[in-house]
């Protein structure tokens, strides 16, 4: 007589430390991705002392990198603004913080009052750099033109 073989049954399943794995990478990055969505986006404008728009932070135009890595705070340098290199715009849901590393020989004041560290600024704040004056405001101004 002839004997059959039993047949060997090969389970596929992937081994639970891999499966494991996965679940912690995805929920890493679950997590970073609900993290830079809820950061505020920049808004407001720089006027300079004629009223005329400088700088609109809705649209400014920034490094892919950094609007991924720091999506709610613009850099100095990205603004344009000489004088403002060492100063980072911070956007938060409690509203917008200037801070300083100061770069000599710049120095930045906000309403008359050296910037150090951080500080709000408040809609119609006053910046002043490099012998300029610049003014926040989180709304856009219709300019009206003398007659």
């Amino acid at each position: 007589p002839t004997t059959v073989p039993t047949p060997v049954i090969i389970e596929d399943s992937p081994p639970i430390a891999l499966i494991v794995v996965l679940a912690v990478v995805a929920g890493i990055i679950l997590i970073l991705v609900v993290f830079w969505i809820t950061r505020p986006t920049p808004y407001g404008f720089l006027y300079n002392d004629e009223g005329e728009i400088v700088v609109d932070f809705s649209a400014l135009v920034r490094p892919p990198m950094s609007n991924l890595t720091s999506r709610n705070a613009v850099k100095g340098t990205e603004v344009g603004i000489p004088g403002l290199e060492g100063v980072t715009f911070t956007f938060r849901s409690s509203g917008v913080f200037m801070s300083s590393i100061q770069v000599a020989p710049a120095t930045v004041r906000v309403n008359n009052q050296p910037l150090i560290e951080e500080r709000a600024i408040d809609d119609s704040a006053w910046i002043g750099t490099s012998g300029r004056l610049y003014n926040f405001s989180t709304t856009a101004r219709v300019r009206t033109e003398p007659q």
